[in-house]
């Protein structure tokens, strides 16, 4: 099973955005996308937690794609299918709320199918 590819388009202050793709070979289970320890925020240090400000996606050949914060009981951010955008700013962001864990971002993909591939960029904002 290979790991989605995550690429970072932006990084810098407060911001992060990534690119993350995958054509079908296997369905994901708690992939982690984002490794919220290896980020260095605004403090120069680890941020506390993150907050999803957009989303825009492209989904073929799967029946959803679950992206959650990696707690004690995962915060769910969303469930994704087909295409489409979805902006959290007005509302200060999707902001990880949980406890324990680790605070990354987890992707899940259910009923995936051959030739099925999935394409998101994340803005983040990277809490102090």
């Amino acid at each position: 099973m290979a790991a989605p590819t995550v690429q970072t388009i932006v990084s810098g202050g407060n911001i992060l955005i990534v690119n993350v793709r995958k054509t079908f070979d296997t369905d994901d289970t708690d992939e982690v996308i984002i490794d919220k320890s290896t980020l260095i925020g605004p403090q120069s240090a680890e941020p506390s937690k993150l907050a999803v400000m957009e989303i825009w996606w492209t989904i073929q050949g799967y029946g959803n794609v679950l992206l959650e914060f990696d707690r004690g009981t995962d915060n769910i951010i969303g469930s994704f299918s087909g295409q489409g955008y979805i902006d959290y700013m007005p509302y200060g962001g999707k902001i990880d709320q949980g406890t324990g864990g680790t605070g990354d971002i987890l992707l899940t993909t259910t009923a995936g199918s051959a030739n099925g591939s999935y394409n998101f960029v994340i803005k983040m904002r990277l809490k102090k």
